[in-house]
């Protein structure tokens, strides 16, 4: 009987130690933080990036993206910002690891943003800050013809806007409503630059880059974006216009 008693005693010795010695390790490998996300930035070998930081349409806002983790416990991420690159930055949001974009809509106008994104892991280690995203929202152009809900008579309309303080270029933006659910708004044309010493009006394919004409009974809307660098601009609200030849 006590033969058995030591042999028992002896297993759950050894067995207490195991766990003492792996236990270490096991905290080794939870204290370690994830890697910083790889956030979407400027590129200047890509024309027209939506990947990139821009100005939302409806609101005064900036929208930032960045990629998922790689890591496969991550739990959230924290967005930071600040007015200075190097300092100041305070914590904005959190967000679950699915979310992979912000809006800040918290903005001030002609103020240049610093955005950092660290990514969290389900033991809470956090990740070191990653590269610098920045933005400045400029004024929204004011749209004057064709006016917003109104009925267009020919398919050359005349897109007329406002000057916008400190924009250096503008594009006209048109869509046509597709009445489907996956694709609701298709964009037919996107105009070359237009810059402040021209006159501040375009006609509806006047460059010859629509990629289809206005076509009768049917719905658009159109924009017109401002900027002064891929990182500074703005995005008028949409007007909506219809085709009755």
């Amino acid at each position: 009987m006590k033969y058995w008693i030591l042999i028992f005693l002896s297993l759950t010795s050894f067995s207490w130690l195991a766990g003492c010695e792996s236990e270490p390790t096991q905290n080794a490998k939870d204290s370690e933080a994830p890697l910083p996300p790889k956030v979407h930035l400027y590129n200047p070998a890509i024309s027209d990036d939506e990947r990139e930081p821009y100005a939302l349409v409806e609101t005064d806002g900036i929208h930032i993206e960045w990629d998922a983790n790689d890591e496969n416990d991550i739990a959230k991420y924290k967005i930071y910002r600040s007015t200075q690159s190097d300092e100041g930055y305070q914590l904005i949001a959190t967000l679950p690891k699915d979310e992979l974009f912000y809006e800040d809509t918290d903005v001030r106008l002609e103020t240049k943003y610093y955005y950092r994104v660290t990514a969290v892991d389900e033991s809470k280690n956090e990740s070191n800050m990653s590269q610098i995203i920045s933005y400045t929202l400029l004024h929204k152009a004011s749209l004057m013809a064709p006016p917003n809900r109104s009925v267009v008579r020919t398919a050359s309309p005349v897109f007329k806007w406002l000057e916008v303080n400190n924009a250096q270029s503008y594009v006209v933006r048109v869509f046509v409503n597709t009445e489907e659910q996956e694709t609701p708004w298709r964009e037919t044309w996107k105009s070359h630059e237009i810059f402040p010493f021209d006159a501040l009006q375009l006609s509806y394919n006047e460059d010859n880059r629509a990629t289809e004409p206005l076509e009768d009974g049917k719905e658009y809307r159109w924009r017109v974006d401002a900027s002064s660098g891929r990182t500074v601009g703005s995005k008028s609200n949409w007007y909506h216009f219809s085709i009755d030849l």
